[in-house]
């Protein structure tokens, strides 16, 4: 693991003693953004969860949530920056709506990103190291070639980074980006994490390889990727335009392993891990005659869960419950912690209506509609109003509309969800 790491770095070193001298830019510049929100939900607890039998779990009914970020942007002329954004979180109450009194919990403080990027645009390249997520392709609702996310392991609320190094390379055209991210053993050595950094990976293996090539003709992006992450993975993506107001698009992946996030899951599935196909066809519409964007995709997932996979799920966790109390808590848990939500089924459609612009400058609202096969609905709308250039309301409403066995909607942990926010952003630059 230590040897190639070193070998990136030796890389990486022999790329700038290549670089040409150049007059060097000392202007130093920074953007400092801090926000605190203020978060209130009410949640719809679903005890029938084969997961969270009689909510075992003790998820809360109500919650009073105050987050609080800073993001710092600093620029060193026009090639070296340095990105940090740390987030806390401290749940002020938290517990049943109707319970004799709160119960507060700890601080969550999470590095959610550190990123050093060196640009040497007389060569075309831009380096990256430290901590950070992005990710490639055209995909909104049910993105197929996000890898990067996908190996995070985080529920699908959160994102924070990925450890590595890498580097890009855009010329005219055509482009070129690798990314390498070491392995969890060293990560927790090196920097003395107090949990594993895990990406998923099969076969023991614990590093992260991620390579992508790319190009732009017009309207037309075209772009293939390689990940190697204990299993390797190919993936591909295209987006075009039709007249003013289409944007067809469309991703596919293939591995020669199961695509479906988590060990746990296909073992409690009794699913093979054999050859899968991962693809997406999409198109986002703009009319001309209206303020509206729409976002329609589906998604086909050969290792995905069909109705039988899902029953299977539920009728495992009970005999596992029956057999051993303390295993069936351990792994059930373990799984709703990581459970691929909007990810998991073999068929999966997906509708988004939001507004163009803001309406009357300062509101923002959206409306999402999911089917996941073969029983499962989901709907969600969010509206948002910017009351002044630096205050954000914030009303957000789901709810799982058939949320019949034999569904990924029988193992999310709340049949509805309201929560009412409030924003308040902070700017300053020099």
């Amino acid at each position: 693991m230590c040897a190639e790491f070193r070998a990136a770095a030796v890389l990486l070193l022999l790329a700038l003693a290549s670089v040409p001298a150049v007059s060097y830019d000392t202007r130093i510049s920074q953007d400092l953004d801090a926000s605190a929100e203020e978060t209130c939900s009410l949640y719809g607890v679903r005890k029938d969860n084969p997961l969270n039998d009689e909510n075992f779990q003790e998820r809360p009914s109500v919650e009073q949530l105050f987050t609080g970020e800073a993001r710092w942007l600093a620029r060193f002329g026009r090639r070296v920056s340095v990105l940090a954004d740390g987030i806390m979180d401290w749940t002020q109450y938290s517990g049943t709506a109707g319970g004799t009194g709160p119960e507060q919990g700890e601080t969550d403080l999470r590095l959610h990103e550190l990123l050093f990027t060196l640009d040497i645009s007389e060569v075309f390249l831009k380096f990256r190291l430290g901590k950070t997520c992005f990710s490639w392709g055209p995909a909104v609702l049910f993105p197929v070639v996000d890898y990067i996310k996908d190996g995070l392991l985080e529920e699908d609320s959160q994102y924070d980074g990925k450890w590595l190094a890498g580097f890009s390379f855009q010329k005219g055209f055509a482009g070129f980006d690798a990314v390498f991210s070491p392995g969890s053993s060293f990560l927790k050595r090196t920097l003395h994490l107090h949990e594993a950094y895990s990406p998923h990976s099969q076969d023991g293996a614990d590093w992260f390889a991620l390579a992508r090539a790319g190009c732009t003709l017009g309207v037309h992006r075209f772009g293939l990727l390689y990940n190697f992450n204990g299993s390797s993975r190919f993936g591909a993506y295209y987006s075009g335009q039709t007249g003013d107001e289409w944007v067809p698009y469309a991703e596919c992946s293939f591995s020669n392993r199961s695509q479906l996030r988590g060990d746990a899951l296909r073992s409690f599935a009794g699913k093979d891990d054999g050859f899968s196909f991962d693809g997406l066809v999409g198109a986002h519409y703009t009319p001309s005659f209206a303020n509206l964007s729409v976002f329609a995709e589906y998604r086909f997932k050969s290792s995905g869960l069909s109705g039988s996979d899902c029953t299977a799920v539920r009728q495992n966790a009970q005999r596992m419950k029956q057999r051993s109390l303390g295993m069936y808590y351990e792994e059930s848990g373990l799984l709703c912690g990581s459970f691929p939500y909007m990810a998991s089924p073999v068929h999966t459609a997906g509708v988004r209506l939001q507004n163009a612009s803001p309406v009357a400058d300062c509101i923002d609202c959206g409306v999402n509609v999911f089917y996941l096969a073969p029983k499962g609905l989901y709907v969600e709308a969010q509206g948002d109003i910017t009351v002044i250039e630096r205050l954000k309301l914030s009303l957000n409403g789901r709810m799982l509309l058939s949320p019949e066995d034999g569904s990924e909607l029988n193992f999310h942990g709340n049949l509805w969800e309201v929560r009412l926010s409030c924003q308040w952003t902070v700017h300053a630059a020099e």
